[in-house]
């Protein structure tokens, strides 16, 4: 998909979300500093029913799905209305916010930064 005029070019780190159009879409999101939070079973089931309970309510359809210690990777198509993938972000801020205070709850360690990028 060509860029925008108005959009500064790609950087390999933190690349320009393109969500202007419907379609399927791959998405890797990473936690800070590559950190294991989700290091245990317990902690990947929370992960895993929080991304396929935010998925469904934000009208996306998940294809395939994979959670470990320190990323996730998924599949979706946008949901059947949208005409672009305009509501990703807000989906995965929903799934990241908390999860976050969850696990530094766990952890006692409120405020800590878990989460650092998706592409």
């Amino acid at each position: 998909m060509p860029r925008r005029q108005d959009q500064p070019p790609p950087w390999p780190h933190a690349p320009t979300h393109l969500l202007d159009a419907s379609g399927i879409y791959f998405v890797t999101a990473a936690t800070y500093l590559k950190q294991h939070h989700f290091r245990d079973r317990a902690r990947l089931e929370v992960l895993q029913r929080g991304l396929l309970t935010i998925t469904h309510e934000f009208g996306w359809r998940l294809e395939a799905w994979a959670v470990f210690s320190n990323h996730y990777h998924f599949i979706a198509k946008t949901p059947s209305e949208a005409a672009d993938a305009e509501s990703l972000p807000r989906m995965i801020r929903a799934l990241h916010g908390p999860m976050s205070t969850w696990v530094n709850k766990l952890d006692g360690v409120p405020g800590r930064q878990v989460w650092h990028n998706y592409w």
